[in-house]
């Protein structure tokens, strides 16, 4: 079975609006914001971003799957941190709750 990419430059794209959104909701909030809302956040307010800007290079438009891969690839390489979770009394599914780490993209701090 082939391993499903992602094109390098979707995902460092979505990894710093997802960071730059999630620092906004943590000093707004005060607390870590699940992965769930942050997808949702990026494909109403972002993610034509992608498509008009021509990063995407592919006819594939990114499914919900492919943003949560994103998150968890995001999360294996450090820039986004678990910092707790619950299931989702409607689908049984995992949700993470997420803080950021400001050593990735320290321009988001200024």
């Amino acid at each position: 079975m082939k391993k499903k990419s992602m094109p390098w430059r979707n995902y460092v794209y979505f990894c710093i609006q997802i960071c730059n959104q999630l620092k906004k909701l943590e000093l707004e909030w005060k607390q870590p914001q699940s992965d769930v809302s942050l997808i949702s956040w990026f494909v109403d307010n972002k993610a034509n971003e992608i498509k008009i800007g021509g990063i995407v290079e592919t006819r594939e438009i990114p499914t919900m799957e492919d943003y949560n891969l994103m998150i968890t690839k995001a999360i294996d390489d450090g820039m986004l941190h678990v910092v707790g979770s619950y299931l989702d009394p409607i689908d049984g599914n995992t949700v993470r709750l997420l803080s950021v780490n400001k050593f990735f993209f320290p321009e988001i701090w200024l």
